[in-house]
């Protein structure tokens, strides 16, 4: 998935876990995410996104 590979650059190494959760994600979800991609940081950010995807 390109997108991982994108996460990846910016983040660092995604684990297995989270690349799971991302190929399992909708396209509106991941949507959603390639747009919150420029305010993610670090995996922290990433892993309290995915947490909270329900409230998005």
């Amino acid at each position: 998935m390109a997108f991982i590979k994108k996460l990846s650059r910016k983040l660092g190494t995604i684990s297995d876990d989270i690349k799971i959760l991302l190929q399992q994600l909708s396209p509106d979800r991941l949507d959603a995410l390639s747009e919150a991609l420029f305010d993610l940081e670090n995996l922290a950010d990433l892993h309290n996104w995915l947490k909270n995807i329900d409230e998005q």
